[in-house]
């Protein structure tokens, strides 16, 4: 038997609360906790994000910039439509330390970029605001997250996570 889980503090203590109490667990309980492979994965792609930092963060901070007012919304969802973008799409407004999140944010940023443009425009402190804006040249290596991490995203949908 074995059990699958993150690396949590809580879920340590957990299982050496089960194999002290478990009789007859093989080689003492050495083998009874299996780390959760969606877990691994996870790490192995937030680190291999750290190459692209500077290019998920610039849309980080302009999507944080946006989405800090309504009338900044406003703003960008007029741009959206000023740059004929179809669809009901708008920019993900949380992500969390897991790569999935970031997946998400840079794939709604890569279908609204031509927005963005159009918002720099018309929003003037944008560029002021932020130490560093979206520059075309820096949608390339977004695309290229994109399409990697969407082969994790259908992998990690087979993959039994908790």
């Amino acid at each position: 038997m074995t059990i699958s889980v993150d690396n949590a503090t809580k879920n340590d203590k957990t299982l050496e609360f089960l194999i002290n109490k478990l009789p007859n667990l093989y080689e003492g309980g050495k083998q009874f906790h299996v780390t959760c492979l969606a877990h691994i994965l996870n790490l192995i792609v937030t680190d291999g994000l750290k190459y692209h930092s500077t290019h998920v963060s610039c849309v980080q901070r302009a999507v944080i910039y946006i989405r800090h007012s309504i009338a900044r919304i406003r703003k960008f969802k007029k741009c959206t439509k000023d740059s004929d973008l179809k669809g009901n799409k708008f920019l993900c407004g949380k992500w969390q330390t897991r790569w999935n999140s970031t997946f998400e944010l840079l794939k709604s940023a890569l279908n609204l970029k031509h927005a963005f443009f159009e918002y720099e425009v018309k929003d003037t402190s944008f560029a002021r605001d932020l130490s560093r804006v979206l520059q075309r040249a820096d949608f390339e290596p977004i695309e290229e997250v994109v399409m990697f991490l969407e082969k994790f995203k259908t992998k990690t949908k087979i993959l039994p996570a908790s």
